[in-house]
């Protein structure tokens, strides 16, 4: 199988796909235009990374701003945080926030998503504003409180040293206690340098950490939304809606036993096709052989009626006028039409057939060629008429009609001997060959009942109507008959390239015959006498040949004889 045989096949499921497609495609294109447009923006803060240290030295805290990021983003989109920026945008109802921190850097990324553009833009701002003010308790940093304690603690130990100083004045020089004072002063005055030093570094600390959060960029108004892709789901629709077209494609395809291409056909069979047929609409039979309708189909009705007329001729068994039946597997493939324009084509090659509608169940042949069918072949077989020849209608063919007694099928197994004798010795010498229209193979037994008096079948196949299955049944049972197959008829077949060189043939035909019309209209007076003075253009002629041949010989008297 190559990829023109899936193309044919997806072709003649075309409208599964296409009715899947627009069954998946239409919600799809019904739900994008109920969706309300997204609208998202976007506001950036800083984080100024931490310091530590005093006037002297500094170090860069990264692991503290990485915290410090992780704090707010996390607060940013808390319950006392929201009602702040309810209180500011004047809104209940707030757009969905998202607030994170972008990897590796100091920044963090506020982004609002809603159908209202204005109000997203005044959230993301608002909320940006609130951290950066750091105006609600939560975001203030502890520093401010160790601070105040390191002071305070600053504080009493100056006081306490002034007061042992003035203990100290009053003390004798020298004396335990003095010395004991003195000792405590020196203490005091130590942890003073260092409680000094702390209170420098955490103001240093705090500020650094005063003007950590900044904006970066605040949010704008977005002029076109983002959301939803209304594209994106219509073209999911269409692709699920097509893929869904090949699975039930292939699904048919699994369980359909039809043929579709000649190919298939040809493969099918054993006994070789021996015409191949396009379709043609047949309401009255003379139409397809007027003289300016149907010459294609009635060319192709002439090739196969050569080759019936070849293979009936090369027959030795023959007794009497030559018996051909035409049947088919099942009903509706074009059997009968097939009948009426092979009897056609048979009579325009100089033969006299004539035609025998053998379907006594459902007789056609008489409507084709506009005959009567009150009294036919039923009426034989019901020992009403003893003479075929006056059940004979005159036409484009001679017909014999099947009659109005389908009944009398159930007794052609007792007559169809005596029925064929008569077709084949009795019926006037004028007719070149019999053609039957038989019932379908497959519907009655009548075919089979007949067929073992005729001389040559001729089955007829349907393309994209036949059965594979009863395609080979039918052609396996006729060649374990005693019967010769000419071989199987195609009908419905593409025959486009043949039906274009035919074309393309008879526009030249036409073409050259009217340039012969024309000369013929003009006569002698097409050449125009030439003036006196007018001479004709000569080209140098070549060199005679001086050669000297010998005079052809005459034959004798003996060989004009011979």
């Amino acid at each position: 199988m190559d990829i023109q045989y899936y193309v044919s096949l997806f072709w003649r499921r075309k409208f599964i796909i296409l009715a899947t497609t627009l069954a998946t495609l239409v919600p799809a294109v019904m739900y994008a235009q109920s969706l309300e447009p997204i609208y998202r923006s976007y506001a950036t803060l800083r984080f100024s990374t931490s310091l530590t240290g005093d006037q002297t030295w500094v170090s860069y805290d990264i692991d503290y701003t990485e915290r410090i990021v992780n704090t707010y983003t996390a607060l940013a989109t808390t319950g006392p945080v929201l009602d702040v920026v309810r209180q500011r945008v004047g809104t209940e109802d707030l757009p969905t926030i998202t607030v994170a921190g972008i990897t590796s850097t100091e920044l963090i990324a506020i982004t609002v998503e809603g159908s209202d553009p204005e109000l997203n833009t005044d959230v993301a701002n608002a909320l940006g504003d609130i951290l950066t003010e750091r105006d609600i308790d939560m975001f203030r940093d502890d520093t401010g409180s160790s601070q105040q304690i390191l002071e305070d603690l600053r504080a009493g130990t100056t006081a306490e040293i002034q007061l042992l100083q003035v203990n100290l004045n009053g003390l004798e020089e020298g004396s335990n206690a003095a010395i004991a004072t003195q000792a405590r002063i020196n203490l005091l005055e130590q942890r003073f340098q260092a409680l000094d030093d702390q209170v420098t570094a955490l103001t240093f600390v705090q500020s650094t950490r005063d003007q950590q959060v900044n904006f970066i960029e605040r949010a704008i108004v977005p002029h076109s939304p983002e959301g939803p892709n209304g594209t994106l789901f219509i073209i999911l629709g269409a692709m699920a809606g097509f893929a869904g077209g090949i699975a039930l494609s292939l699904l048919f395809h699994m369980n359909d036993d039809r043929m579709y291409t000649h190919e298939e056909i040809k493969s099918t069979v054993t006994s070789p096709i021996i015409g191949r047929l396009p379709k043609y609409k047949v309401h009255n039979v003379l139409d397809m052989f007027a003289a300016e309708r149907g010459k294609f189909e009635r060319e192709m009705l002439r090739r196969v009626a050569t080759q019936v007329k070849l293979v009936l001729r090369d027959l030795d068994n023959i007794q009497g006028k030559p018996i051909l039946m035409v049947t088919s597997a099942s009903t509706g493939e074009g059997k009968t039409s097939f009948v009426s324009g092979l009897s056609l084509a048979l009579k325009d090659l100089g033969m006299n057939p004539l035609v025998v509608d053998g379907d006594l169940r459902r007789p056609t042949i008489h409507t084709l060629f506009e005959v009567p069918n009150q009294m036919g072949l039923s009426d034989y077989i019901a020992r009403d008429v003893n003479d075929l020849n006056i059940l004979i209608n005159k036409s484009a063919v001679d017909v014999l009609p099947a009659g109005e007694q389908g009944e009398m099928s159930n007794h052609l197994g007792m007559v169809a001997q005596q029925l064929f004798k008569t077709l084949r010795f009795d019926i006037s010498d004028a007719y070149d060959i019999i053609v039957v229209d038989s019932p379908p193979y497959f519907a009655v037994s009548d075919t089979t009942i007949m067929i073992d008096y005729v001389d040559a079948v001729l089955p007829v196949l349907w393309r994209k109507r036949s059965t594979y299955t009863l395609a080979e049944k039918l052609d396996i049972e006729l060649n374990e008959r005693d019967v010769t197959v000419i071989g199987f008829i195609e009908n419905n077949a593409n025959l486009s390239q043949e039906k274009s060189q035919y074309r393309r043939y008879r526009r030249k035909f036409k073409r050259s015959k009217q340039a012969r019309s024309r000369v013929h209209r003009q006569g002698p007076n097409m050449v125009q006498p030439m003036a006196e003075d007018e001479t004709i253009p000569t080209r140098p002629m070549a060199p005679l040949d001086e050669t000297v041949y010998p005079p052809p010989a005459v034959p004798s008297d003996d060989a004009r004889v011979q």
